[in-house]
């Protein structure tokens, strides 16, 4: 319950609160004239939880987890922007699904080249070319490719980026594939 004080404290009302947040961002572009959402939907929401109102300050900075979505951009300028004060250390992403010249993979080599780079994919279900891998890792660097070996039966289904920073590390997690 939002009263509850443990609640209060935790990492959840921040999150909620952007998840919120989020849903008002994406009503500017529905079909509902912005009226009838806000009298229908945000407004009975907000008079019940008040702490999810826009004049509530102080959530935001607490926020130990920070949503954000391609809504807006594209999330590689969004995660550049993040990082580029840091330096990264290693990178780490895990994903079923690439595209087909693994240009996400490309990409972030390119961009933090000192740093260690390592691709978890299931062998047999994952799509990861491998003559395009060759090329990846046969730069001499820091490179590896780890197989995950998920229990008989299951396959790999997360989709995750970890990048390791002199700061701590920060995760990209999410439903999307490696593309």
């Amino acid at each position: 319950q939002p009263e509850d004080p443990d609640f209060q404290n935790s990492v959840a009302m921040p999150v909620l609160r952007q998840i919120y947040e989020a849903f008002r961002s994406f009503s500017s572009r529905a079909t509902i004239p912005a009226e009838t959402l806000e009298r229908h939907f945000f407004r009975p929401i907000e008079e019940e939880y008040s702490w999810l109102h826009r004049s509530v300050v102080g959530l935001d900075q607490r926020a130990e987890v920070e949503l954000f979505h391609s809504h807006d951009g594209p999330l590689w300028s969004e995660i550049e922007r993040r990082l580029a004060p840091l330096e990264v250390l290693k990178i780490t992403v895990l994903s079923p699904f690439f595209d087909r010249d693994i240009a996400l993979l490309k990409r972030i080599r390119e961009r933090w080249q000192g740093a260690e780079f390592t691709v978890v994919a299931q062998p047999k279900y994952s799509n990861l070319p491998a003559h395009e891998l060759v090329d990846l890792f046969s730069d001499g660097g820091t490179g590896r490719l780890i197989a995950a070996t998920p229990a008989p039966g299951r396959r790999l289904h997360a989709k995750a980026l970890a990048f390791e920073t002199t700061a701590g590390t920060f995760w990209l997690a999410g439903s999307a594939n490696a593309t």
